[in-house]
């Protein structure tokens, strides 16, 4: 049986369609309901969301993944004095989860410094193409467990030339949404609100950080699910391996009977297949964020000529993305 556990790599191209693309019933499926999506439908977005984006200061870099933070936040603040950052094996760190790493990396040299390296990471000037695209499919509510900024760069870019709602950030249960606003869950917050204490916007980083918003993350979670009825959920990028939202999800889907949901996720594997739709009840559609978006647009012509697959040349040209 083909298997395909490995760790995918985040410095990829991130216009790349695989040319040996599988068929997929659950993308086929999705396809064939998007008539009764459309305008209908909320979308959580995990941190394959961004694989492939370039961000950071004063080096622009690809953004890191949550394993590839934790190194970067180790060798940066925790490796010996006088030892050079290339000579560290962060294999050493074992099974040391980034919140954890992050916890003594502030307690070493305070919470600022380690804010002030996110931004330096997850900072971007324009997004991908297709975060651009995303508003075309006219979602009811968004949630990010990301700090980048890129689904908020990809919504501006259509303000003044499409009738979509604008983006309100939500980082804490009890916020209003302001009437003609889409929201916009981030209850990690926000590499644009650095400073801020955590649920208000300041990154949830440390254990701490989400000790502290933990009840917070349910209770927005229910919000965004609440802004669908018996339609369709759509995980972009997102794995399900953070326990706390996870869990939560989890539950949620256990007890929920009318809607439909798909995870969008590059794996290639019959057990892991087995296990989202058996023990999850979610349905994976083995695509990459660029995939899926070219794939569903060209089934259901859902993006507008100027912002077709075909057009991201153009696109970069003008410099709308990146």
């Amino acid at each position: 049986m083909f298997s395909d556990h490995e760790r995918k790599p985040t410095r990829i191209d991130p216009y790349y369609l695989r040319q040996d693309r599988p068929k997929d019933d659950n993308l086929i499926e999705f396809i064939a309901n998007w008539p009764l999506y459309k305008g209908r439908l909320v979308i959580l977005f995990g941190a394959g969301a961004s694989i492939g984006a370039i961000g950071g200061k004063p080096k622009p870099e690809p953004l890191p993944s949550a394993v590839n933070l934790r190194d970067e936040i180790w060798r940066r603040f925790m490796r010996p004095e006088g030892e050079p950052a290339t000579a560290f094996d962060t294999t050493h760190l074992g099974t040391m989860s980034l919140d954890q790493a992050s916890a003594f990396a502030a307690a070493r040299v305070g919470r600022r410094h380690l804010v002030e390296f996110l931004a330096s990471r997850f900072e971007t000037t324009t997004p991908l193409w297709q975060h651009a695209t995303i508003p075309f499919l006219q979602p009811n509510a968004l949630f990010t467990t990301n700090y980048d900024l890129l689904l908020e760069q990809g919504w501006d870019l259509h303000r003044t030339t499409a009738d979509f709602k604008p983006l309100v950030s939500i980082f804490a249960e009890g916020q209003q949404v302001p009437p003609n606003r889409l929201p916009l869950y981030k209850p990690h917050g926000s590499v644009d609100h650095l400073f801020d204490p955590v649920g208000s916007g300041g990154p949830v980083i440390t254990t701490i950080d989400y000790f502290k918003m933990l009840s917070q993350k349910w209770k927005m979670l229910d919000s965004w699910l609440g802004h669908v009825r018996g339609v369709c959920v759509l995980l972009i990028g997102y794995s399900m391996s953070d326990m706390d939202i996870g869990s939560h999800l989890y539950e949620f889907r256990q007890k929920d009977n009318g809607n439909n949901w798909y995870a969008v996720f590059p794996r290639g594997d019959a057990t892991v297949r087995k296990y989202w739709s058996n023990q999850l009840r979610i349905q994976q559609i083995d695509r990459t964020f660029v995939e899926f978006m070219h794939d569903l647009d060209a089934e259901a012509d859902v993006l507008p000529a100027a912002w077709k697959y075909a057009k991201i040349a153009a696109l970069q040209k003008k410099k709308l993305v990146q």
